[in-house]
């Protein structure tokens, strides 16, 4: 009996990537925001092209939950982060984007991720003008702001033509007027960020968030992120930080995302999700695929 549990406890010991939010809970005292599933659906707009999938109801949720998170901003300008380019800061930043822009406000996504602009392709956009030309003055931000597409209420500013300088265009003064110029137009600016952990991009604009989201993706980000993320929260270097667990797969016995989603600021629907939505491409853990034979690697 000994020797299997000190098996489990090594191994605990010597996994660094974040698979558990238990684990998450454990090694920092940054709130969770919300829980993310992985999703199945091949494009990257889940929240406009699948509205009843339970994807988009956990976008939803964190859109509840920031309600209660920063209740006092008029204009909330929120950050989209993390600590490597793989953990989903993009997709999330699109997705809750259209959340927000499908609830009524006035929203903008900003790519402020010079040196990898991405978001341009899921909305079929040019990124011919951005942030890159408004900021070293060749372009005015009537210019750079355009129609999503997708929602009336949604804009997006590209991130523009790659610059040899996207961190002395980001600490300019440019930034400031491009900042305030978009609070003035919208209900809720979304950031999409390079990731704190690589580049000092993040830190310098999150002077500008009055919610900082932090991407945590369930099998890549390692314990040690969360430690540097964690001194940068204690040293008030980011300003009202929060979690989104992301892309969290569903465990073989069926209970899903640990033990519950602890949102820390709404409820989960759990193993319920089955009840109130139709679509069948995040249902990993329905019963119907308890009942399909799981192949042998």
């Amino acid at each position: 009996m000994l020797i299997p549990a000190g098996a489990v406890f090594l191994a605990e010991k010597l996994r660094d990537k974040i698979t558990d939010i238990n684990v998450l809970k454990r090694i920092t005292s940054i709130p969770i925001l919300g829980v993310v599933r992985l999703s199945t659906h091949e494009g990257a707009l889940v929240t406009v092209e699948k509205p009843n999938s339970p994807v988009t109801e956990e976008y939803r949720n964190i859109r509840a939950n920031l309600r209660f998170f920063a209740p006092d901003t008029e204009s909330e300008v929120i950050m989209v982060t993390s600590s490597v380019g793989t953990e989903g800061k993009t997709f999330t930043a699109m997705n809750l984007a259209c959340v927000l822009a499908s609830g009524g406000s006035k929203t903008v996504l900003v790519g402020l991720d010079l040196r990898k602009p991405r978001i341009v392709g899921d909305f079929g956009l040019s990124n011919e003008l951005g942030c890159s030309n408004f900021l070293s003055g060749n372009a005015d931000l009537d210019e750079v702001i355009l129609p999503s597409g997708e929602s009336g209420n949604l804009s997006v500013v590209p991130a523009g033509p790659v610059p040899p300088n996207p961190s002395e265009l980001i600490i300019s003064d440019r930034m400031d007027q491009m900042i305030e110029g978009l609070k003035k137009r919208f209900d809720k600016v979304v950031i999409d960020t390079p990731p704190v952990g690589l580049v000092s991009d993040g830190l310098i604009i999150s002077k500008y968030a009055a919610v900082t989201l932090f991407i945590v993706r369930y099998g890549v980000t390692r314990k040690h992120h969360i430690k540097h993320i964690e001194e940068l929260y204690e040293k008030g270097q980011l300003s009202r930080l929060a979690i989104i667990f992301n892309a969290v797969r569903p465990r073989r016995s069926g209970y899903g995302y640990g033990t519950g989603y602890g949102y820390g600021y709404g409820y989960g629907y759990g193993s319920e999700y089955g009840k109130y939505f139709d679509d069948d491409s995040e249902s990993e853990g329905s019963w119907l695929n308890k009942l399909k034979p799981t192949r042998k690697k």
